[in-house]
């Protein structure tokens, strides 16, 4: 479970450098979503809600901010 964890983290770095770069803002966000989102279902199944309740945050802000960019 923890190697997934470092994969989730590795892919959410990987969005974070895109965007802090400018290389690709969408590409970075959609990065950041896909990470938390891989995070949240490896913290629910192992049933660390608090873990999970927090990715689910982050998750959903990031799917706004997609959304956001799609649409307006």
């Amino acid at each position: 479970m923890n190697m997934i964890k470092w994969l989730c983290f590795g892919v959410m770095l990987a969005g974070a450098v895109v965007v802090s770069f400018n290389l690709d803002p969408i590409l970075g966000i959609e990065l950041l979503f896909v990470g938390n989102a891989a995070w949240l279902v490896t913290a629910v199944r192992s049933q660390d809600w608090p873990s999970a309740a927090n990715f689910a945050m982050l998750a959903t802000v990031w799917l706004l901010g997609i959304v956001q960019y799609y649409i307006g």
